[in-house]
């Protein structure tokens, strides 16, 4: 099953790999073909998307960090950077509009020149994003930061960001879905374990794994769940897109 941000199946999850991934909280990946094909993401229980946010500001550090070490993946869009947090909904459905946005423009200047068209809600974001990166940037050189680099910087994480937002009181609104496709996809016919029960599993095993800053691959995965009785059918191939794009920023 596919996970948002990625285009095709991951075959590996990393759990708490800061010394590999900035936002390290938990890494997808796919590596079968010639290149990786990664998301990483930084889960908040809440996250307000303010300059002047504690959290919203440690996590754009850590998108800066991901640009410095990973830049030319980010550009051709290989990987991603995402974020998960439960609200405060209306700055995270702005980001999220605004992320789609700066996607769907080949360069900085073009999404620059479509940002007056946007909404209020989105210009307060792109403010709080641009003084966010201006300040950072400002920190690790004695000199301001020339606004060129600092909106072409924050287009680069904007055009790569995949923001959920996830209600911590309630089933999230996809669980039905991913239970199904387990069910009618994944799960061997003659398993005794159902969706719900295979995806506690999973939840024990991620908790089991990753305080020790684990990576999960698929074979580990479905030897485990084959030890606790839950038995998944054979795998199927995957189509692999290319995500070869570049930014001319």
């Amino acid at each position: 099953m596919q996970v948002p941000g990625l285009d095709v199946v991951p075959d590996s999850v990393c759990l708490q790999k800061a010394n590999d991934f900035p936002l390290d909280d938990v890494v997808v990946l796919n590596r079968q073909g010639s290149y990786e094909l990664a998301v990483q993401r930084q889960v908040k229980r809440t996250l307000e998307v303010v300059s002047s946010s504690g959290p919203w500001r440690k996590t754009m550090v850590q998108c800066l960090a991901s640009l410095e070490s990973f830049g030319d993946e980010i550009d051709a869009d290989r990987h991603r950077l995402g974020l998960t947090a439960s609200g405060p909904t209306t700055g995270l459905e702005a980001l999220r509009h605004l992320a789609a946005s700066a996607a769907a423009q080949k360069r900085v200047a073009d999404f620059l020149q479509e940002l007056p068209r946007l909404g209020q809600s989105y210009h307060r974001v792109w403010k709080h994003l641009t003084q966010t990166v201006s300040d950072l940037l400002a920190e690790s050189d004695v000199n301001a930061p020339e606004q060129e680099l600092v909106h072409r910087s924050a287009y680069r994480i904007a055009r790569r960001l995949v923001v959920q937002i996830e209600p911590t009181e309630q089933i999230s609104p996809r669980y039905p879905a991913l239970c199904a496709a387990l069910q009618e996809r994944v799960l061997h016919a003659d398993t005794g374990v159902d969706a719900a029960g295979v995806f506690r599993m999973v939840e024990e095993l991620a908790q089991e794994w990753g305080p020790r800053g684990g990576a999960i691959d698929a074979a580990m995965l479905r030897n485990r769940l084959r030890a606790r009785g839950a038995l998944l059918g054979a795998r199927r191939g995957v189509d692999r897109r290319s995500r070869l794009r570049r930014c001319p920023c």
